[in-house]
């Protein structure tokens, strides 16, 4: 009897360790998906800010999933006007993360809804 209690403690932590592990590398992959978005704006300004025919030979050679947008989101009466776009996730959440003109990362989740990006993942 000892043993299966035993048995059935160290399954339960190996299922709650692998649970925190995966939530882990979840949140590991949202971090770089908000680096990877942070660098794309850095290396915009360090460009000039190009704007127009320029901005399309800036895109050239960039990421793939790398999207220029143009869109207004409101959130709490503040608009922010985004730049760029990460559409494919690293980190596997479903909706879009934009860079703002003004360098602020905004998580737009699958509802729609927008949100100013936290550290630590998106939602």
């Amino acid at each position: 009897m000892r043993t299966l209690v035993v048995l059935g403690s160290l399954i339960g932590l190996a299922a709650v360790s692998i649970v925190l592990w995966l939530k882990s590398e979840r949140m590991n992959f949202a971090e770089d998906d908000k680096t990877n978005l942070s660098y794309s704006y850095d290396r915009w300004a360090e460009a000039g800010r190009p704007l127009g025919a320029d901005i399309s030979n800036f895109m050239r050679g960039r990421d793939a999933y790398l999207t220029l947008t143009n869109r207004t989101i409101m959130i709490e009466s503040s608009n922010y006007f985004t730049l760029f776009a990460l559409k494919e996730l690293g980190s596997g959440y479903q909706g879009t993360l934009y860079v703002t003109t003004n360098r602020e990362l905004i998580w737009v989740d699958s509802s729609g809804a927008p949100h100013l990006a936290k550290r630590g993942g998106f939602p």
